[in-house]
């Protein structure tokens, strides 16, 4: 009498979900107003960031103020007039606390900027208006959240 053997079924086992580190990017630090001397609306920003349509906080073409710090010398900001990070542009090298931009000559022109926490040449500007895009492991505001928020707070 031959004895059959039963086939082997191996249990799938859940493999444990492995966390990736988040690392939260605080410097440089940049904070832009719509009116001078630091006043009016205020808008404030983290990390090395590209915002390529200040439309979507409110603000395009209507920083009048600013204040850029970090804690290296080497950050570099740089406006741009137009969206996209195009057009004419204003850079701006390290801590500095700017009350009117129409000393830079730059006031009410703000439609985009990048910061980050190094320099920022003219060549690489140049690259940023060729491809429109920050470069890469920057952070980018393309759209705004407030909707998904509101909504979601009304469903508590």
């Amino acid at each position: 009498m031959a004895v059959s053997k039963k086939p082997v079924v191996k249990k799938a086992v859940a493999k444990k979900a492995v966390r990736k580190p988040v690392v939260k990017q605080t410097q440089p630090q940049l904070s832009l107003f719509s009116d001078t001397n630091l006043g009016g609306t205020r808008r404030r920003f983290a990390g090395p960031l590209g915002v390529r349509n200040l439309g979507l906080v409110g603000l395009d073409n209507s920083v009048e103020s600013l204040q850029f710090s970090s804690n290296t010398t080497a950050a570099t900001l740089v406006l741009f007039a137009d969206r996209n990070y195009q057009g004419r542009f204003l850079r701006i090298n390290a801590t500095r606390t700017i009350e009117d931009l129409a000393d830079e000559n730059f006031e009410n022109l703000a439609s985009s900027f990048i910061m980050a926490n190094f320099n920022i040449s003219v060549t690489d500007i140049q690259n940023i208006q060729n491809t429109r895009e920050a470069p890469a492991n920057f952070g980018e505001l393309l759209r705004i959240i407030r909707k998904g928020r509101q909504s979601r707070k009304g469903k508590k």
